[in-house]
């Protein structure tokens, strides 16, 4: 594991110190209560990382890209794609607040789930830049009705993008398909670009039965939440509700066709159980990678065959760098999985201690982890049966 960057808070590049004074003063920016929870990297190398407006709306920029300039608290972040969209007088024209961003294709993908104030709300919608010259190439608004359940429940958190097999990066905006993951109205809103349609599908698997507990104003409260995590592994989509301890998927194709809810259950099926609940995912062909928060580790395991608690395999642990893993990627062009990773004892409404390092961004070589599945996996496993001579190239790439 090697530490990419570190932070004590989070502090932006701000045009002048009049600006950041100002965003203080209006209520935009208090250091106590910016967190850290995603991050993607560009083929450039740039660094992108989510601040969402968590806690309060006191988050002046809510997607950026870490900077060169190192100061006190850490890297600068520089708004993404500028300060002007975020300043707009017209609140729902700027990029509002995102939990998490996926980059594909040379285009990072921002979901904006539209959250402000409680009378400053947006619409849902998904903004694609093209990051070779930052240019905004496509708005995806989403409709209420698929954002939100029959209740009017909702909160869209993750978007992962697909892009069918022999489809070429140069088709990306016409061949998409767009995943969003539902984490308070349990299910997930499906947008294909070569139909330019939206539906949401439910399933009886993607809300939560099992609860964790979070501290709020030093009160410890059980806390309930569907999907979060997102990935695909053989055209498959896999997804895990965020409170629960299991793994499912559906068909890609399937998901589609829009089903509805009894289709859907009757498609879902169980992948595989973790020995405890995990947040983000990520994959890599037949690698799919969770986090323990209990360990403060990062795990991984061969999800092309069923998998149960003992098939996890732990390649880092750290009780200080690892405490709440938020965001998580597999870097193909990299070779690397990165991550981002929070202290567990910030608490609402106190926040961060501003004397201690809080946030870090990690990353691992991804040959040799995926390496390290497929050793305790396969190699050292008890049923050699279930070894196949594909195993070595399903796993490792």
């Amino acid at each position: 594991m090697k530490i990419v960057y570190k932070w004590k808070y989070l502090d932006y590049v701000w045009d002048n110190p009049e600006h950041k004074e100002d965003a203080i003063n209006s209520g935009n920016y208090n250091v106590s209560t910016c967190f850290l929870n995603d991050v993607d990297k560009a083929d450039d190398g740039r660094i992108f990382a989510t601040v969402p407006k968590m806690f309060n709306f006191a988050v002046p920029a809510s997607v950026v890209t870490v900077s060169d300039i190192i100061e006190p608290g850490g890297p600068l972040l520089h708004p993404y794609p500028d300060w002007s969209w975020y300043n707009n007088s017209n609140m729902c024209d700027n990029i509002v607040n995102v939990y998490t961003i996926h980059i594909k294709c040379n285009h990072i993908f921002v979901l904006d789930n539209g959250y402000g104030s409680d009378n400053e709300s947006c619409d849902p919608k998904l903004l694609i830049f093209n990051l070779e010259n930052n240019t905004l190439v496509k708005i995806i608004n989403i409709p209420p009705d698929v954002a939100t359940n029959e209740t009017g429940s909702g909160f869209l958190i993750t978007p992962f993008v697909y892009l069918p097999e022999k489809c070429e990066c140069n088709r990306l905006l016409d061949k998409m398909i767009v995943f969003i993951s539902d984490m308070i109205g349990s299910g997930l809103v499906v947008y294909d670009s070569s139909k330019n349609s939206s539906c949401r599908v439910e399933s009886d698997f993607m809300g939560a039965t099992d609860y964790i507990n979070i501290t709020v104003a030093n009160q410890t409260v059980p806390f309930t939440a569907g999907i979060y995590g997102l990935t695909t592994i053989r055209g498959d989509l896999f997804y895990n509700p965020l409170t629960e301890k299991k793994v499912y998927k559906m068909k890609i194709k399937k998901l589609l066709k829009c089903p509805d809810k009894e289709t859907a259950n009757n498609q879902t099926k169980l992948v595989g159980e973790l020995p405890i609940q995990t947040g983000p995912l990520a994959s890599t062909k037949c690698s799919l990678f969770s986090t323990n928060s209990l360990q403060n580790s990062i795990q991984g395991t061969n999800a092309c065959k069923k998998f149960y608690p003992k098939d996890m395999v732990v390649f880092a642990q750290n009780d200080k760098k690892l405490q709440v893993v938020t965001g998580m990627k597999t870097l193909q062009h990299h070779n690397e999985l990165m991550a981002t990773s929070t202290m567990m004892y910030i608490t609402y409404p106190n926040g961060i201690n501003l004397n201690k390092t809080n946030f870090f961004v990690v990353k691992f070589n991804l040959t040799e982890i995926q390496k390290k599945i497929y050793f305790n996996t396969c190699i050292k496993s008890e049923e050699h049966s279930a070894c196949t001579k594909s195993d070595l190239h399903d796993v490792i790439l």
